[in-house]
């Protein structure tokens, strides 16, 4: 769970759209009141990123140059702490496949910080936590 608020404060921070590749998640889970998607038209982006992760699991991450998509790797944490975002990952989608959580190191970002914390009315990690818990 700590990884999917991590992702969601990266699309939150990035402006990107977060895509849960996981069929519970589409089985179970609606938007929240006044929101509204349609699956389908992210289905495509979603098999197609399941597609690419599976080769990255089974090349261990080679190959992936000529994609659209970046994969997030541990050591790479610490560019979020520092680094404009968009501007570093350029590519239109994130691909990040482990459990790990990473929002401390966005959340520190001089770019961010501020707007973290307008954005959750806190800077303490424990109460963010809680509601990017609660939005998801």
């Amino acid at each position: 769970v700590g990884s999917i608020k991590s992702c969601m404060l990266l699309a939150l921070v990035t402006k990107r759209v977060l895509i849960i590749a996981f069929e519970v998640f589409h089985k179970y889970y609606d938007p929240p009141d006044g929101i509204e998607w349609d699956l389908a038209l992210y289905q495509k982006h979603a098999k197609d990123s399941q597609s690419v992760m599976r080769k990255a699991v089974n090349s261990m991450g080679m190959g992936l140059t000529n994609s659209n998509l970046h994969v997030l790797y541990m050591d790479e944490f610490k560019y979020l702490a520092e680094r404009d975002i968009n501007s570093w990952i350029k590519k239109e989608s994130i691909l990040y496949m482990t459990y790990y959580p990473f929002e401390q190191w966005i959340s520190v970002n001089p770019l961010y910080a501020e707007k973290v914390a307008k954005m959750f009315e806190t800077t303490s990690r424990w109460e963010r936590a809680k509601r990017l818990g609660s939005w998801i």
